[in-house]
């Protein structure tokens, strides 16, 4: 079955299947192993997916990647995803070997807004959560520099004030703005409405600033009112 997935040989695979093959079998080393919808996913073969989906494939496997919907995210194969998102794909399913990453994180790490549109679009929560930092979506974003997916997770309702980090190492979107000097991110933030004022392991936003020396976000931030003292 393996191998018939492997060539795209819809015929072979219907074959196999109604003599009795696991459709759900994987294959590979135990650090890599997948089944045959994880290989039609990552592959980008619409037609063998929906053709295992009709059989019965369990999209919920796990995989070296995760899930179908995650072996899909990693190859950025967007018919797939919308595919199995409207046959009700958990959205939400962590990565198996990601630290636990969901599909959100993985696309806006990604930096691709699209499939974080259709995520969103399912049902992802825009705040989700992973590893003892709470890193969100937003915080990908925003360290990517990436505009259009920052607007598209604020509109759907990510926390512009979210904070990640541990006890002393924290800090706000709008700190890492201005600690890569993001000036125009650090202008969308603040038109958004994030608060200058907070307090992160550097101090203020201006204080992060300060400390990577990018004058010209030190200047926005002071024209916008930010106080002196950081």
């Amino acid at each position: 079955l393996h191998l018939a997935v492997e060539n795209n040989d819809l015929s072979s695979v219907r074959l196999l299947l109604d003599h009795g093959a696991d459709i759900d079998a994987k294959h590979g080393d135990d650090g890599l192993r997948k089944s045959a919808l994880h290989d039609s996913c990552c592959r980008g073969r619409f037609d063998m997916v929906s053709l295992l989906l009709e059989r019965g494939a369990n999209m919920e496997v796990y995989g070296h990647d995760g899930t179908a919907l995650g072996f899909a995210l990693h190859a950025c194969q967007m018919d797939v995803i919308r595919l199995l998102l409207q046959k009700g794909a958990n959205v939400e399913a962590p990565g198996y070997e990601l630290e636990d990453k969901t599909p959100l994180h993985v696309a806006a790490e990604a930096g691709n807004t699209g499939i974080v549109a259709l995520l969103l679009d399912a049902g992802a929560d825009p705040a989700a959560r992973w590893d003892q930092d709470e890193r969100q979506p937003l915080h990908s974003a925003v360290w990517n520099n990436d505009l259009p997916t920052v607007r598209l997770l604020l509109d759907r309702g990510a926390n512009i004030d979210a904070k990640y980090g541990y006890e002393a190492w924290f800090l706000f979107p709008l700190h890492e703005a201005c600690g890569c000097g993001h000036l125009e991110m650090v202008s969308l933030l603040l038109e958004r409405g994030a608060n200058m004022e907070l307090r992160g392991h550097h101090g203020t936003a201006l204080g992060f600033a300060f400390l990577v020396r990018k004058m010209d976000v030190i200047k926005l931030l002071l024209q916008k009112g930010a106080k002196a003292e950081v």
